[in-house]
């Protein structure tokens, strides 16, 4: 019980400081549950051998790079929230989203 204990807060660790300088899924599935949130304050990419299924919310201050080569449908938001220009793209740019939401900061 210690060692999982010990193992859950490690893999927080690790996502809370991914997340501070962006997200980057190589080679990982993660997907978003009905009701959670995931803030990326920075760029999240999204690798090639990645899935990425959003049925909760993202929210993410830099840009969006999709290289996941067959998108996964989600029910969830995408926010875009950054303070300049934000942009989607890669190889395979075209996710499939249910709602998107814009909201710049001045």
């Amino acid at each position: 019980m210690k060692k999982l204990a010990l193992l859950s807060v490690l893999i927080t660790l690790a996502f809370s400081t991914l997340a501070q300088n962006g997200l980057f899924i190589n080679g990982a599935s993660l997907k978003t549950a009905t009701g959670s949130t995931i803030t990326v304050n920075g760029n999240l990419v999204n690798g090639g051998s990645s899935s990425l299924i959003n049925d909760g919310k993202i929210t993410v201050t830099g840009n969006i790079t999709n290289n996941q080569a067959i998108p996964s449908a989600g029910t969830g938001t995408l926010s875009f929230s950054g303070t300049a220009a934000q942009s989607l793209n890669g190889t395979s740019p075209g996710l499939q989203i249910m709602l998107i939401s814009i909201m710049r900061r001045v």
